[in-house]
């Protein structure tokens, strides 16, 4: 399964294998996966859906949930490029340009 998320992140024991790569090759590689086998999203905040619907042009659902991985499944993260401090977290003005993301294609296998 395809699982969008927004951090990179290991959130079970197993093997990663992870690439940092272009918000094209992302968009491209992502739109060729979900119409083979669709998606989950685990995108939590509004600023970070609103950049990859702009960049993807498809709708993608807010999740708060937690992720669950099976052996093969793919992760697409798109992350901050940056640390937020505690005080600018309330406002919520970080993230507003495609500029402050990193975007990464993470394949992983159980052990």
């Amino acid at each position: 399964m395809n699982k969008l998320m927004n951090s990179a992140m290991m959130p079970k024991e197993g093997k990663y294998l992870c690439k940092k790569v272009s918000k094209e090759e992302f968009k491209e590689k992502f739109l060729f996966a979900q119409i083979k086998e669709g998606f989950e999203s685990y995108i939590g905040y509004p600023n970070t859906k609103k950049i990859l619907e702009d960049l993807l042009g498809i709708e993608i659902p807010l999740s708060r949930e937690q992720t669950d991985l099976k052996n093969n499944d793919t992760m697409y993260a798109i992350r901050l490029a940056y640390r937020v401090n505690v005080s600018e977290k309330a406002g919520n003005k970080h993230g507003e340009n495609i500029e402050d993301y990193e975007f990464y294609i993470t394949k992983f296998k159980t052990l």
